[in-house]
């Protein structure tokens, strides 16, 4: 499975655009208590604190529902041995294909220090798949929906990539629950099956690349760096500003 979805960079632009909006400018009034601006050897550094990218994470969560996409590879779901007595058949399910989307239902930001954002992600969806298999010497075919539950606490490492930097999921086993009916007609019945599988979180997921430039309409901020560090998300960067040649002033 392959989950894409960029978090935080589009999270943070959706907040820095200008809005004529005093619904928006008061509720970004009120997330920006803890955000604050320092000097340092860059032209600034603003300092993001744990609860304000936690409230952005949240925000995030319950504005879509479809937050990540899946593609399923073929795979074997299971197998096992059944002992009919005079011989003995061999079960199995396979997944040959499928996709879907996955809603995240809630999305929380733990703790952040010594470079890593460590997070808490609750998600569920459903997929749809094609697989084949053998049930007690029936050979089946079928294209069931799979409903797929997900809660983990997931570790991501701030790190550089070339001349960008990335958030990238840390190497850890994730479980995720899955579910769905099975229709056998030939024998009139449905299999049914729940498994947890065991899923490697940092081959799951692609790393989150981070922006190294945001504009605006007359300010750049380039060239950004990030650190993680005690409770805080910090972004270092050089500032230039954009000056119209032709600006006109009317003295009446």
């Amino acid at each position: 499975m392959l989950f894409q979805r960029s978090l935080i960079p589009i999270s943070l632009l959706c907040l820095l655009a200008p809005s004529a909006s005093t619904n928006l400018d008061a509720e970004i009034a009120s997330l920006s208590k803890d955000l604050s601006i320092e000097k340092a050897d860059s032209d600034f550094v603003i300092s993001l604190d744990r609860r304000f990218i936690d409230e952005l994470a949240s925000k995030f969560a319950h504005s879509s529902q479809e937050d990540l996409t899946v593609k399923i590879f073929p795979s074997r779901l299971f197998s096992f041995t059944s002992d009919l007595g005079i011989t003995t058949t061999q079960n199995y399910l396979d997944i040959t294909s499928g996709s879907g989307s996955l809603n995240i239902k809630e999305a929380r930001i733990i703790s952040i220090s010594n470079g890593r954002i460590n997070t808490y992600l609750s998600l569920s969806g459903k997929l749809r798949s094609t697989v084949q298999g053998k049930y007690f010497g029936f050979g089946y075919t079928a294209e069931p929906d799979i409903r797929v539950v997900m809660q983990e606490h997931l570790p991501l490492c701030l790190e550089t990539a070339g001349k960008n930097s990335q958030l990238r999921p840390t190497a850890k086993t994730l479980t995720a629950k899955v579910d769905f009916s099975l229709p056998i007609s030939v024998l009139g019945t449905n299999l049914d099956t729940a498994r947890e599988l065991q899923l490697n979180a940092a081959s799951l997921l692609k790393p989150v690349s981070m922006p190294s430039n945001i504009k605006f309409e007359k300010i750049s901020i380039e060239n950004i760096t990030y650190t993680a560090e005690q409770g805080k998300l910090k972004l270092h960067g050089k500032l230039s500003l954009t000056i119209d040649k032709n600006l006109a002033i009317n003295d009446e």
